[in-house]
């Protein structure tokens, strides 16, 4: 999240959006009244005009909607006159009512959502390292994954206990009723929007990177901090500080020097060692990041590029088939490598010849940069 705010991208207020339109959910289940349901939908507006992928929360509030119904006034909404089924109707009848209302007004960003859907044709179909790279994405490292998520299964399966000896009566009184709405609000908030957005990507297009589903980051954090608040005191101040010490890393480079002084050192390093007519291919896909320090990247010749810029109509061009880049690598005398984060050099379904060596391997943050020089001249 603070990645995403220092980069003053959408996604940290499409969170808060998120959590906005979670909170009204639940005030409008239990207090079944009209101008929850409004507040509700307007939410959802704002939300989706934020990030339209953020949409997918709705269909994780459907399964949060009849459990949180049974903890406020919506059992009560026909008491006496019906049975529950239908009150539970009725709520259900707001519900689509407000979803409704927030569509009708999403109409013009759907509408060029869809027409404009070639911008995200960058976007690769999602495989088993997809998974892993989202639970270490939620976790900031891998520990801190497998703790936070040992804390969130501890979390979901916990009823939603009132805590606290001065609460003692109100636990009695609740003695023998599981009551998970924590539970059946964050579960489909955690697990859905991941879920739908790759089944999207492995049956339709490609839809799914790990930021358009940042806003599912409260609700690990709401299952976590369950998990800590059903241990012992001891035990949960231990286990926040070993999730706060796991989680330093990650924390440590969100807030320290970030991409641009990576970038900008990065453009200078490669002025310094490329030479002219050296060709560049981009692991993972054409970033746009090369625009903005063009004195190293700019004079690169590109064999990762599809299209121009222009020709795609958009920021930055496709990246080309893996045939079409192995032909034109067979011109190559001098190629850099390079890649942020990931660190998997080279690609597998790169065709380097044996005659290519590595001759330099340079480094700025988390940017890398290999150079493979023919030996035999072309």
């Amino acid at each position: 999240m603070s990645v995403q705010g220092h980069d003053a991208r959408p996604y940290a207020f499409e969170t808060a959006a998120a959590v906005l339109s979670s909170y009204l959910l639940v005030r409008a289940a239990q207090e079944p009244r009209w101008g929850w349901f409004a507040g509700y939908g307007l939410s959802l507006v704002l939300l989706g005009y934020l990030h339209m992928f953020g949409l997918v929360i709705i269909a994780a509030h459907a399964l949060t909607l009849i459990p949180a119904s049974r903890r406020g006034e919506g059992r009560r909404l026909t008491a006496g006159l019906a049975p529950r089924w239908l009150a539970l109707r009725w709520l259900a009848l707001r519900w689509l009512a407000s979803v409704a209302g927030a569509a009708v007004l999403l109409i013009p960003l759907l509408w060029l959502g869809w027409l404009q859907r070639a911008g995200i044709n960058w976007l690769k179909p999602p495989n088993w390292g997809t998974v892993t790279a989202l639970g270490i994405g939620l976790g900031g490292t891998v520990t801190a994954f497998w703790l936070l998520a040992a804390l969130a299964v501890l979390g979901a399966v916990r009823a939603d206990w009132p805590d606290g000896a001065r609460l003692r009566v109100a636990r009695a009184a609740w003695a023998g009723r599981d009551d998970r709405l924590l539970t059946w609000l964050a579960l489909p908030w955690l697990v859905l929007p991941p879920a739908f957005l790759m089944a999207v990507s492995l049956i339709f297009m490609p839809v799914y990177t790990i930021t358009y589903v940042t806003f599912c980051l409260p609700a690990l954090a709401l299952l976590a901090g369950a998990g800590l608040a059903a241990l012992a005191r001891p035990v949960r101040l231990g286990a926040l500080l070993i999730a706060a010490v796991l989680v330093l890393p990650a924390q440590q480079t969100a807030r320290g020097p970030h991409e641009e002084g990576w970038l900008r050192a990065a453009s200078a390093l490669l002025e310094r060692h490329e030479r002219p007519g050296d060709a560049v291919y981009w692991l993972n896909s054409v970033p746009s990041w090369n625009i903005a320090y063009p004195d190293g990247f700019g004079r690169l010749r590109d064999i990762s590029l599809g299209e121009t810029a222009a020709q795609a109509d958009r920021l930055v061009g496709p990246e080309a088939t893996m045939p079409v880049i192995n032909q034109r690598l067979r011109s190559v005398q001098r190629l850099w490598i390079i890649e942020m984060r990931t660190w998997q050099n080279p690609p597998a379904t790169l065709a380097l010849s044996p005659d290519f060596r590595i001759g330099e391997k340079l480094r700025a943050g988390n940017i890398r940069m290999w150079l493979y020089v023919r030996i035999t001249p072309l």
